[in-house]
Formats: C-alpha cells, sequence, structure tokens
C-alpha cells in the first residue's frame, strides 16, 4: 500500500518494505474521528483502506468539508512539518484502516530521503492549487456549476465504472455534498433531482452513479 502514496512511492522496494515493518496499524468505524483540529500533530496516517473526510468545523455543528482522502493518500503531515496544532479534523465516512508513522520517525524520512522531500513538496502544490480552484469556483460559478463541477471531480479521483456509468465510491450524504460547494441540503437535493430527471444522474443510497457526464460538463461550463 506504500507504494501508492504519491509522497512514498519513490522510495526503494527494500526501504518501503521496512517502513510498512515498523508502521503500527489503527482501525476506525464509521463517523469516528481520527482527529480533532487543535489536537496536537504527533504521527503520519496513511489510508490503508477506506475513506476519510477533512473538514473544518463550525461553532454551531456545521462543518466545511475540504477534501476526501482514500487508500494510498496521507494526511495529517502540516501539524508534523511545523508543530503547530491540528489545522482541521479528519472523520472516517467508512471503516477505515490506516498505518502511522510519528512525527520523529517522519522527519527522519524526509532528512535521509531526497525522493520523500520532492513527492510531499509535489502534494503541497497541488493542495494549494486546487483550494485556488475552489475559492475561484465559489466566487465565481453559480451552485448549479459548483455542483456539476464536485462530482464530476468526485467521479475521477473516486469513481468506478459500472454497467456503462461511473459510481462515486464515497458514501456522502447531501449536507456533506452541500458542505463541499458552500452550499445548504435542501438546495442540493434539488439539484441533485433535477440532474436525476434529465438523466445525467442516477442515486443508489448514498452513492451517485454518473450516467451524462457529458451533461454535467456542460452545466459546469455554463
Amino acid at each position: 500500500m506504500l507504494s501508492r502514496s504519491f509522497v512514498l512511492r519513490g522510495l526503494p522496494r527494500e526501504e518501503l518494505e521496512g517502513l510498512a515493518s515498523t508502521m503500527r496499524r489503527r482501525t476506525y468505524r464509521r463517523g469516528e474521528a481520527v482527529f480533532h483540529q487543535g489536537d496536537p500533530g504527533q504521527v503520519l496516517h496513511v489510508v490503508y483502506g477506506g475513506r476519510l473526510k477533512i473538514v473544518l468545523p463550525g461553532q454551531h455543528g456545521e462543518e466545511a468539508l475540504l477534501t476526501i482522502v482514500g487508500p494510498g493518500d496521507l494526511f495529517g503531515d502540516l501539524a508534523l512539518l511545523d508543530g503547530a496544532p491540528r489545522s482541521a479534523s479528519v472523520v472516517a465516512l467508512e471503516p477505515v484502516e490506516t498505518a502511522v508513522l510519528s512525527r520523529a520517525e517522519f522527519l527522519g524520512l524526509l532528512r535521509r530521503s531526497p525522493a520523500v522531500v520532492d513527492g510531499l513538496l509535489a502534494t503541497l502544490a497541488q493542495t494549494i492549487r486546487r483550494l485556488s480552484e475552489e475559492v475561484a469556483d465559489l466566487t465565481f460559478l453559480d451552485l448549479h456549476a459548483r455542483l456539476a463541477k464536485k462530482l464530476l471531480d468526485l467521479s475521477e479521483t473516486h469513481g468506478q465504472a459500472a454497467d456503462g456509468s461511473i459510481e462515486i465510491q464515497v458514501p456522502l450524504t447531501q449536507e456533506e455534498l452541500a458542505s463541499m460547494i458552500g452550499a445548504t441540503r435542501p438546495r442540493v437535493n434539488k439539484l441533485l433531482g433535477l440532474y436525476e430527471d434529465r438523466g445525467a444522474i442516477a442515486r443508489r443510497g448514498r452513492l451517485i452513479l454518473i450516467l451524462k457526464p457529458e451533461l454535467l460538463r456542460g452545466w459546469a461550463l455554463a
């Protein structure tokens, strides 16, 4: 699994195997928090199975969903780099298994491995680009376009082909989907119903199937 990590895959196979043997496994139930915003940053997590959401909690129980991570992704690196408290909370969307690396082990790995530094810098750059794009979307796109674009993004990063459609393999509630695009659940529910009526998507419980991505692309660019 470590070889799937964009940050760690530059390590030689022997070092990856040695690293995997020293990392401790942890499991989390659906809805369980891995850590909360403000907690001390003590370990780095690499996702072995399942998906998690990274969120900024509000004062009244609401949350802004920043991104979703899955197998091969790592999280918790920012607090290890600067020693500051956790900048966000991380919650399991389904049963999850991670492997953890202590701050001392992670910093030691960075000191001796330029390949890991390169991978980490590239990942941080991608995160900055993604957040910049999302700020632009919130500023310049209406809700209809933002939702269509987000569904396309999710289908690319967490989608799986199924009978001519693409199933987004993330069990998101409508409230969670709304929190990703700066909207409310009722407005997202209304738009999802419209997309379904137009044949662009189908819903299977909390999973969404993309049936006509070309329609979503058109709405995202409108």
